[in-house]
This record gives structure tokens, sequence and C-alpha cells, in this order.
């Protein structure tokens, strides 16, 4: 307590600062220590001060103001502590001091000297800028080392896929040469060899291996095809001229074992784009194919043109430019230029053509030239001296590249001679056609007229048979005159028949029909013949039903044709067989054989042509016209089938094969026996108009009928038949057509026309029976179409039908027109 007591006296003060100053060994330095801190101090500030003023823009002047005042505090502190204190220990403090106050003027001292570089130092907001700037640059920087990375990526992948793709150009380049059909030698600027394909080892004869490096003329010797002799290599004048070359001529290769071979052969420097030539290849093929059809080519010109100068004929070629032609010189001779001219034109064509024919020409050509259909014109021209002649002219379009129509190319003839003896065959021609149809019609007439006188003997015959009071020598003698009106009728109607089949004017009447009905009535047909040359007949039908798609008539027609043929041409008492068998393929085959005069071989080939005999006098002595077999063969093919003839020679008998497709199911018909007495025994008890100008024929006709038992009128003109058909109102008419006063046709009409005519069955029964005869009775309003002599079956069908019609009181026009 009294060291603080006295600590803060303050009474003695001056005394003892006095007192202790002097008595403290002249305490003057630790005044001065004192006062070299507190004038440090006061520096301090000062510098800050001076500091702050000049930079304004520092955001921390506050905080420097600050501190310039902690050191004057702090030196004032200082001061006040060099003023009161005098006790002696301080001169320790003060050395203390001292070097504090030297201390800090060395602080002020470094100050003085770092302000200036202070000053020059950017502001905060300029390094925050700046730093700002460089993180940027950094980050741009950063950014572009890593897309300069990636280019430099990408560059190097371009650059390696560009090697090898370069590798591989490189290497397919070489593969390509190795493997094209060309051969290809390529070589240095010093012209030796540097590659070598196998094609053109092939053709040189050299290896490659053995080829390199070595001098191009070493290895492809080069020879002038005609003369042999060597010529100059195209690779070394390519290499030299740095241009492609070719030879002028044809040239062989001398292969290295001697042997000479026609080549194609050109040459090609190899130059980089803007850079020097680095060598040349040689590229050449094999000509020797070339060069075989070069010749070839040749030879068919040279063929072509011989065979149109041997035809008169002429070639031209027609540039559609500019509208001339090249031609040959038969051309020029057709318009009457002895000497080929210079020089020819379409307008020049133009100016031979005679005027009539000019626009049909000039359109011709025009439509050709703009469509490129082919051309093909006749015309007349006016020769140079001259003649009209008929000229042809057939051409072909051309066209280039591009697809345009450029050229046109033909050949030229003069046909007036032609024209000649066309127009010679055209009357000719017409002369035949009018013969064929007065031939036509002759043979219509001439069956007319032998109809009609065969219809009463047909009819009288059949009276006598159904009569059946004849004597037994009468008897014969009926049957024998049938038989030979049966031939006779035959013969009529195969000369109609083959009139029909040569103008393609037969019909066939098509119906479901067994095999052995078609037989028994070719037997029935042929049996007079072969019972009179004392023939044995034996027939071989399997028992299995055999069907088939035919016209009765027609195929009986064959067989009974056959079968004629075999009775005639067989010695009397000789063997006839008829046999029929199914084959595989779901035909039937029908055998007509015999053991009679047999066939040559050379006629076997000819036996079914027209008017062909096998043997002209047993022909003659047998009966008949040579067309027997011609219809067979015609009726077999229209009926899908075939016939054959084969025999193994004169003496040796004959056969006849006829094959046809047969049906295996369907429904039988009654025979033609049964259909007859069916037929007959119901045609009686009717009321029939017979109508016919030849007394005879319409007499017999009605002792027929009557006989058949049915109420006959007769009358013999059309007039008297229109009269007697109104008073007597029969159930049937029978009319011929070729009648005086009026026709059947006009009867029918008339008929018809009548009260109670449509249903009256009118019969047309006449001696004209072709296909147009029949239709001309079919729209005159007839029922029923026969031909004279009628067949009794057929008549008889007729009549039973219109009994039994009348008896249903049903239309009797519903029945088959026959």
């Amino acid at each position: 307590m009294d060291f603080f007591a006295r600590l803060f006296d303050t009474s003695d003060f001056p005394a003892r600062w006095t007192c202790g100053r002097w008595t403290a060994g002249q305490g003057w330095l630790h005044i001065l220590s004192d006062l070299g801190v507190w004038t440090a101090y006061l520096a301090i500030p000062v510098v800050l001060i001076y500091f702050v003023r000049r930079r304004g823009d520092l955001p921390f002047r506050g905080l420097f103001a600050l501190f310039g005042a902690f050191i004057l505090l702090c030196g004032t502190t200082h001061l006040m502590e060099a003023i009161i204190f005098w006790w002696p220990a301080y001169r320790l403090a003060g050395l203390i001091k001292l070097f504090t106050a030297i201390v800090s003027w060395a602080t002020v001292i470094a100050l003085v000297r770092v302000v200036p570089k202070v000053l020059t130092m950017r502001s905060p907001e300029e390094l925050e800028r700046e730093i700002t700037a460089r993180k940027e640059a950094e980050t741009a920087l950063h950014e572009a080392n890593i897309k300069l990375e990636h280019r430099v990526a990408e560059r190097t992948a371009e650059l390696n896929r560009a090697n090898a793709s370069l590798i591989e150009e490189r290497e397919r380049f070489r593969t390509t040469l190795a493997s094209i059909g060309d051969a290809v030698i390529a070589t240095d600027t010093e012209n030796r060899v540097t590659f070598m394909n196998s094609v053109a080892e092939i053709l040189t004869g050299w290896k490659a291996a053995d080829a390199l490096a070595k001098p191009l003329d070493d290895v492809f010797h080069v020879l002038d095809e005609s003369t042999r002799q060597p010529i100059k290599n195209p690779a070394p004048q390519a290499l030299k001229a740095g241009i492609v070359t070719g030879p002028v001529n044809h040239t062989k290769v001398l292969t290295r074992d001697g042997i000479e071979r026609p080549i194609d052969d050109g040459a090609a420097p190899i130059c980089p784009e803007g850079g020097e030539i680095l060598g040349a290849v040689l590229v050449f093929r094999d000509a020797t194919l070339r060069r075989e059809h070069e010749n070839e080519l040749r030879e068919s010109r040279e063929r072509l043109a011989f065979a149109l100068e041997a035809a008169d004929l002429g070639q031209w070629e027609l540039n559609l430019r500019d509208q001339t032609a090249l031609r040959t010189p038969r051309h020029d001779r057709i318009f009457g230029y002895d000497d080929p001219l210079p020089e020819w034109t379409y307008g020049m064509f133009l100016q031979h053509v005679v005027p009539a024919d000019r626009e049909r020409v000039e359109a011709e050509f025009k439509k050709s030239a703009v469509t490129g259909m082919a051309l093909d014109i006749e015309c007349r021209v006016r020769r140079a001296d001259g003649q009209e002649r008929h000229i042809w002219t057939k051409a072909r379009i051309r066209r280039n590249t591009g697809g345009e129509i450029e050229r046109m190319a033909g050949i030229i003839g003069d046909n007036t001679e032609r024209r000649k003896m066309e127009d010679d065959l055209r009357r000719l021609a017409a002369d035949l056609s009018e013969a064929d149809h007065l031939k036509d019609e002759f043979l219509a007439t001439l069956a007319h007229e032998l109809r009609n006188p065969l219809a009463p003997i047909s009819n009288g015959l059949h009276v006598l048979r159904l009569t059946g009071i004849l004597p037994p020598a009468a008897e014969r003698a009926r049957g024998m005159m049938e038989r030979q009106l049966s031939q006779m009728v035959r013969l009529v109607d195969d000369l109609l028949d083959i009139s029909r089949i040569t103008r393609n004017k037969m019909e066939l009447r098509r119906e479901r029909v067994l095999l052995t009905a078609v037989v028994r009535n070719a037997v029935e047909i042929s049996r007079p013949l072969i019972e009179t040359a004392g023939h044995e007949l034996t027939l071989a039908i399997p028992a299995q039903p055999i069907f088939l798609d035919a016209d009765t008539t027609r195929l009986a027609q064959v067989f009974s044709n056959l079968l004629s043929n075999a009775a005639k041409y067989t010695n009397r008492g000789g063997t006839i067989t008829l046999s029929a068998m199914m084959t595989d393929d779901d035909h039937v085959e029908v055998t007509v054989s015999d053991n009679g005069i047999g066939i040559a071989p050379e006629m076997l080939r000819k036996v079914f042509g027209l008017f062909v005999q096998a043997d002209n006098t047993l022909e003659k002595a047998q009966g008949g016209l040579g067309i027997g077999l011609t219809l067979v063969q015609r009726l077999v093919e229209m009926h899908g089938g075939a016939v054959e003839a084969r025999s193994e020679g004169i003496g040796r008998g004959s056969s006849f094969i006829v094959r046809l497709p047969a049906q295996t199911e369907g429904e039988t018909h009654p025979p033609a026996e049964a259909t007859r007495a069916i037929a007959t025994s119901h045609a009686q008890g009717l009321k029939i108009l017979v109508a016919d100008d030849n007394m005879d024929s319409a007499t017999s006709l009605r002792m027929l009928l009557e006989i058949m038992g049915n109420e006959v009128v007769v009358a013999h003109d059309g007039v008297e038949a229109v009269q007697i058909a109104e008073s007597f109102d029969p159930d049937i008419l029978i009319l011929d057509i070729g009648m005086p006063k009026m026709n059947g046709y006009e009867v029918c009409r008339h008929i018809r026309q009548m009260p109670g005519g449509a249903s009256r069955v009118l019969v047309a029964c006449t001696g004209w029976g072709q296909e147009d005869d029949r239709r001309l009775a079919t729209e005159a309003g007839f029922d029923h179409h026969l031909v004279k002599p009628a067949e009794l079956t057929a008549l008889a069908r007729i009549l039973a039908a219109s009994r039994a019609s009348r008896t249903a009181d049903d239309d009797p026009r519903d029945h088959e027109f026959n």
C-alpha cells in the first residue's frame, strides 16, 4: 500500500523528476528513447495518411486511420512514461524503448521505400477483374485445349482412316488390276516393270516375279499384225509424251515361248494430279475372239450383200437429222439409175413416189420417225426412165446412246412382178372359189336329183317289206335292191359330207352313248355288204359298258365305212374282226382288221387322202369314190381322237385302229331295234298330208304311211297343199320343198298362219340336205327336216311322237329337229 501511495503521489513530482533525472545518471537516454519512439509513432500515421490520401480507391482507409491513431496513442503513452517515470529500473526500459524507436524508424524508412511501389499496385477491383479475366481466360484456354485435343484426336482418326483407306484403295487397286480380264503391266519412269497381273502373265508367258525390274521391251514384244514387223511399244510413248497412246494398226504380242497372239493395247502415264509422272501403265487384251467375230461379221455382211443382190433387194439407211441416205447400188437401180447417184435424200425419194401415194408415204415415214414403230409400206414410184413400178420397203428405227431416234435403216425391193402374180392369183382364187361354189351347188343339185328318184324306190321297198307277201325269190330281189339302194344313198351322203368337211361346216350332235350301240348301228349299215361277200364278221367288245361323248350317227358312219372297206378289199369268204379295248389313259381303241389284199408300205401314208384308191382295179370293181377314209379321219379327229392304218404288205391284210376318249360311267340307251319297234307301234291313226310334185315319190310314201295305219291325202303342188290342208285338217304335213306354184317354205308359212296351224307337225322331206337347207327349214317353221329317201325309223319316230303328243294334248314341236 505504501508503494502505490508513493506511486501516485505527485506532490514532490518536480523534485523527484529533477532528482531522479540527475540522480539516475542523467536519464536523457530514457527521455530520448521515449521521444524517438514517439516521433516514430508519429511518422507512421503520417505515412499512412499520405498513403490513404493518394489511394482513395482503397476500401480499408478507415482501418488505416484507426491504425494511425493507435500508433499515435502508443507514442503518447511512451512520451508520458518518459516524463513521469524516473526510476532507475526504467533505464533498462529506456534501452528497450530506444531499440523500439530504432525499429520503428526502420519501419518508417521501410514504409517510405515501399509506398511508391504500393502506390503503383492495382486496386482490388482491378485485381478482381484481372482475376476474373484470368479465370475466364484459363477456362477458355482449357476449353480450347479440350477442343484442340478433340480436334487432334479427330484429325488423328481421320488420318488413320485416310491411311487405312489409302492402304485399302491401293490393295483394291492392286487386286483389281490383278483380277480384271485385261492384261495390265505398270512401269516406272525408267520403263522398268513394277507390276504385272495374272492375265499379263498368261498373254506374255512371263511370270511377274521374273519380269519385275526388267525393261518393258524385254517382256512385251509387239508386232504388226499384217507385216509381223516389230512396232513401237505404246508405254514408252505415253511416258514420254504424257498422254494416252495406242497402236495405229492391229498388233500381236510375241510371248516368251514364241507364240503370237492378236491383241488390242493402249498405254497411259501414271501421273498424280498436279504432280510429276511416276511411270506408265500398259493395258492389253486377247483379241483372238474379237478378230474371229470381226471375220464372221465381215463374212456375214458379204453374205447379206450377196443375198440382197441375189434377191434383187436394195439396202438403205436414212439420217433423220440431215435427211441424207446411205444405200447400196441396187437401191438406185430400183429407181432407174444404172450408175449410183452421188447423193440421195428423203426428198428425192418422195419426188419419185407418184402423187396419189405421196401423202400416205409421208405420213407413214413421219409416224415411224416419231413413234419408233417399224416401217412397212408399199407404194408406186415413177422411175427415172418414166416407168411406173410398185415397190415395197421395210425399215427399223435406230437410236443413239441417249435413246433419241436418229436413223432409219431398211431394205427396198421392186414387187411389180409379184403384184402382177398376186393379181393373177387373186383372179385365179376367185375363179377357184366360184368353181368351188359351183361344185358345191352341183353336188347339192346332183344329190337332190339322185335322191328324188331314190325316194319312191326306197318307199316301194319299205312297202314290200311291210306287206310281207313276197315269194322267196322276190324277197331276195327286194333285199338286193335295198342293199344297192343303201350303197347309192351312202355315196350321195359321202359326197355331201366331204364337201362339208373341206369347208369346215360339219357339226357334231354329241351325246353320251354306249360304244356297243354305235358298233351295232355300224354293223347294221354294213352287214348287207359283208353278207353279200360271204365274209365272217367277228365282234370282240368288252362286257363292261364303255361310254363315249359322240355323235352317234357320225361315229357309226366311221365304223361302217371301215367295215365296208374291209368287205370290199377282202376276197370272198374272208374274215373281218371288230374289237375294242380300254387303254390305261382312259381311251378306247377300236380295231377293224381283215385278211384282205393289204396295203403297200408306200400307200400307208396316203390312204387317208382325198380320192386316194389303194387298188384302182379292185376299187372300181367294188364301187366307191375314194373318200370314205378321208371322212373317217376327219370325223375321228372332230371327236378328239386319231386313226391309224397298219398293214404288213400286199396280200397280208390290213388293220385300222380308231382311238377315242372314253367315259366310264353313264346311262344305257335302248338299242336301235327296240326304238324302231316302239316308234312303229305308235305311228298309227294319224291324218297326214303328203305334198310332192314327184308323183312316184308321193304315191309310194302314201302307200307306206297307209300300211302303217294312217289316213293319207296327196297334193302335187304348193297351192293344192294349202287348199287340202284347210279342208282335211291334217295332224302332220310332209312337204317337198321344190314344188311348183308355191314352194315348201311358203306352204309352211301359210299353214302356220291358218287356225290351228301352230299345233300341226310340219316335216320337210326333200332332196336338199345341206346345212343351209336345214336352217331355212327351221326359219320357215318346219318341225323336222328329212332328206330323201327318208329313213323309215326316223319317219316312224316323228309319227309316234306326233301321236303321243296328240294323245297327251301336248305340243309336238318339243321333239328333236332331225
